[in-house]
């Protein structure tokens, strides 16, 4: 079995790439896991041995985009990001998928997210005042949301938002709330991305405030792309009412006895600017959310719109809609305009009244500084009081007058001796008149001893060896103090020793620990179903640490020995839970220590460390989404690995019983080195960047590259790398593996060539200087070409003219000499030079002409 295709690390729903299995035998079984829920699980048969596995469509069922709260600053899209974890036999291949899609295929959906907002309105977009905008970003790196406003006394700029990776955000930039974070009043504004360094990651967004329009209507609706969009539009907006009446008739009487209404309006969007404008509103005409911004935001739905886009003409586009909730009732705000700065009140010869009406107004909040128009019974003027004036005098009237000698009489308590006595009684002691330690007993019977701060008391004579509760049974209720305790807490200012620690939990210090939340049971109820109400012990949990679906183990005591046991969190209140047992057999009980090392559904929950000294291993488990995890959860192992791993890893039994470290990936910096196992060779691993590219630029000490068949090591040790390209001569790389010797080949244009016809003959001869199997004639400084005809006169004067030719070099036959005998060698020889840093590296070769 071959996977030729998969989806992306990221994708946008619309474009997960299908799934292409070649070389397949028979079926294959494919599960498709979202947020550890299966949502797939079909068997695939085979077809000329390929299957193909198409699952976009489904995802985007399970995603969604919500529409912010008008008063938030931003909102992360939970939903309309999600894991998915597809299986394929025995592969598992995880993937994130992000609510929308792009039409350009050429363009991955990761750098597009990482680049882009999720929006294809203009760049530079007109909006009103009131109008909500929203911008979508995900965060493929963590970065910051950047705005910079212009005023008209300048500009400024701020950071409004951490951008988080891997979250989907939609932000809240309308212009209200950008001028209030500014302080005044901007007239434009540019928002874009940067990275934690600075560097711009998007485009720059711009928003320019236009002038008011009472007749502009505003709409939201979800884009093509995930996001949230808003457009004004302009043109003519029409309210249509239809009604139809049921016509009931008694005693010759005729009346409605129901009314159905159909109420629709009609909106032009006005001039539609050009055609990427139009193919904006395309999104609009295709959203499956959409809202008119009428005070609150209205769901509406159209039942069908034609509309044209013609480029030589003027466009504007008209549709019709209804509102998704429509009723016959209906609502009349009165009164639209603010509440007015001063009340102005009549003369005094008429009837003081407030205008407008009182019940007009918005109602107060209750605060010390609310103001209240008042008047003295017989003063012709108005005077004003605060609430927290009324409260103080009617709070200081109050206490004053208040008599508390009805309450309490210091002649009713009185001392006698060393007893109290209230109403001339004794006062009793509860737990005494109780507890029968006294009754028809005196003092001397129970207690022998009077004791000095310097006396010990002897206890053992009193009390035999111990002191206990009335209602002490080992294990259950009460308490008992002696050479062997037991009760229920004891704390300790400072420290404890003891010889050996025995603890119902699985936090057990020299045993084993789990890093994770969990908690202590105080008490248990049995409810239906098979679950149980634990009530928790106080302070052995913080608020919020346990979750619904929290899968959790607790190693505790029972009466045939340590059992593991493990529960699923069903809920969560106040200081309680309620959970359900795997095993029926063993529900919770009081005293258990348990932690957490799960979810069935949270992903952020299904992580945790354990460290093992019986098992001598660290294990670092995620994805954990069941009772039994299996070694696919086991991201990290550090120590003896034993069988916490399957055999088909193909681990040597060696390395299983010996310390080691087994992980899903590895990251680090710094230096490594290998051991040999006879404990003394060691060698540095280098970190290996592939073949070598400007673009890989600057390589640092003990980098490693590929370039022409042949691996160097980078040895130089300045703090900011190098840029050098590496090379057979060069100081700053050293060749790990492959050849770098220098050879050189040589050709001419005509192959072999009959020496006695020189006369007819012309051709150009070409060198090719390698080191190992890399040309490198561009490395070449100086070139020397000569003759060896035998002639020392003639092949001086041809090396005078012809000698410091470059790589290819002109022979005329017809200008050698002709005293040369028949068979005689020819040699043209060919010397190439290379200078570099103080170096010269030399190859020559020949070539024989006769």
């Amino acid at each position: 079995m071959n996977i030729l295709q998969q989806p992306d690390v990221l994708s946008f729903a619309g474009n997960v790439n299908d799934f292409v299995i070649e070389g397949v035998t028979g079926s294959l079984t494919f599960k498709l896991y979202m947020d550890g829920l299966v949502i797939v699980n079909e068997v695939y048969e085979a077809e000329s041995g390929n299957i193909r596995i198409r699952c976009k469509d489904i995802m985007d069922c399970f995603l969604s985009v919500s529409i912010p709260p008008a008063d938030a600053d931003y909102i992360i899209q939970a939903l309309a990001v999600k894991k998915f974890r597809a299986e394929i036999e025995d592969t598992t291949i995880e993937f994130t998928v992000v609510k929308g899609g792009i039409s350009n295929v050429a363009e991955t959906s990761g750098v597009f997210l990482k680049t882009q907002f999720l929006t294809l309105q203009p760049q530079e977009k007109q909006i009103v005042t009131h109008q909500p905008e929203y911008l979508t970003y995900y965060g493929v790196v963590a970065g910051k949301v950047k705005v910079r406003a212009y005023f008209a006394d300048g500009s400024g700029e701020k950071y409004i938002l951490d951008i988080v990776e891997g979250n989907l955000y939609t932000i809240n930039v309308s212009y209200l709330k950008i001028s209030e974070k500014f302080g005044k009043a901007a007239g434009c504004f540019d928002v874009w991305i940067e990275d934690v360094d600075g560097n711009r990651l998007t485009y720059i967004q711009r928003y320019v405030l236009g002038a008011s329009n009472v007749e502009t209507n505003v709409y939201l609706f979800e884009n093509t792309l995930g996001g949230i969009d808003t457009v004004g539009f302009t043109g003519k907006f029409t309210e249509k009412i239809k009604t139809e009446g049921t016509v009931t008739t008694m005693l010759e009487e005729s009346s409605d006895s129901d009314i159905d209404l159909n109420f629709s309006c009609e909106q032009n969007t006005g001039f539609v600017s050009s055609i990427d404008h139009a193919r904006w509103l395309r999104g609009f005409f295709v959203s499956k959310q959409r809202f008119h911004v009428a005070g609150a935001l209205r769901r509406i739905y159209l039942r069908e719109s034609e509309n044209v886009f013609s480029v030589s003409s003027l466009n504007d586009f008209t549709f019709e809609f209804f509102y998704s909730k429509q009723t016959k009732y209906d609502i009349v705000t009165r009164n639209k305009g603010e509440l007015p700065y001063l009340l102005e009140f009549p003369g005094v010869d008429s009837i003081p009244f407030l205008a407008p009406r009182l019940a007009e107004f918005p109602i107060a909040v209750v605060a010390d500084d609310l103001m209240l128009p008042v008047q003295y019974a017989f003063e012709n003027a108005w005077r004003r009081i605060s609430v927290a004036a009324i409260a103080r005098a009617a709070s200081d009237e109050t206490i004053d007058k208040i008599d508390l000698s009805s309450y309490w009489k210091k002649t009713e308590l009185v001392r006698e001796g060393l007893y109290l006595k209230f109403l001339d009684k004794f006062i009793r002691a509860k737990f005494a008149d109780d507890s029968k330690l006294f009754d028809k007993h005196a003092w001397e019977d129970w207690f022998n001893q009077a004791l000095r701060t310097t006396d010990t008391p002897e206890f053992v004579a009193i009390l035999a060896n111990y002191l206990k509760s009335g209602d002490f049974a080992s294990g259950l209720t009460g308490y008992k103090v002696g050479v062997d305790s037991e009760f229920e807490t004891l704390k300790l200012r400072k420290w404890l020793e003891a010889a050996e620690y025995l603890l119902n939990q699985i936090s057990l210090v020299g045993d084993e620990v789990i890093l994770t939340e969990g908690g202590q049971i105080d008490s248990v109820e049995a409810l239906e179903g098979g679950y149980y109400k634990c009530i928790l012990r106080e302070e052995s949990v913080r608020t919020g640490e346990l979750k619904v679906h929290d899968i959790c183990v607790t190693d505790f005591k029972l009466e045939t020995g340590f059992r593991v046991i493990k529960f699923e969190i069903t809920e969560v209140g106040d200081g309680e839970i309620t959970v359900y047992p795997e095993d029926p057999m063993y529900p919770p009980k009081p005293m258990m220590t348990f932690k957490r090392i799960g979810n069935f559904t949270d992903t952020t929950r299904q992580n945790s460390i354990r460290l093992s000294s019986r098992d001598q291993i660290i294990e670092m488990q995620s994805g954990v989404d069941t009772y039994s995890p299996t070694w696919r959860n086991r991201e990290v192992l550090i120590g003896k690995i034993g069988d916490m791993l399957p055999p088909s890893l193909n681990i040597p039994e060696r390395i299983r019983q010996k310390a080691s470290i087994y992980a899903a990936n590895m990251i680090a910096s710094g230096n490594f080195y290998q051991v040999s196992l006879d404990g003394v060779s060691q060698q540095r691993v280098p970190c290996y960047k592939g073949l070598w590219s400007i673009e890989k630029a600057p390589f640092f000490y003990y980098d490693q590259v590929t370039d022409g068949h042949v691996r160097y090591t980078c040895v130089y040790e300045g703090e900011k790398g190098t840029t050098e390209e590496p090379r057979f001569d060069s100081d700053v790389w050293q060749v790990a593996d492959g050849d770098t010797a220098l050879n050189m080949k040589m050709y001419n244009s005509t192959g072999s060539w009959d020496f006695w016809d020189r006369l007819d003959i012309l051709f150009d001869a070409s060198v090719e200087v390698f080191a190992g199997s890399k040309p490198i004639n561009n490395l070449v400084n100086e070139w020397e070409w000569w003759l060896d005809t035998g002639d020392a006169g003639f092949d001086a004067a041809w090396k005078a003219v012809y000698g410091s030719r470059t790589d290819t070099q002109h022979v005329d036959g017809s200008t050698l000499p002709t005293n040369m005998q028949t068979g005689s060698p020819v040699l043209l020889w060919c010397r190439a030079r290379i200078y570099y840093k103080g170096k010269t590296s030399t190859n020559e070769g020949y070539l024989n002409l006769n």
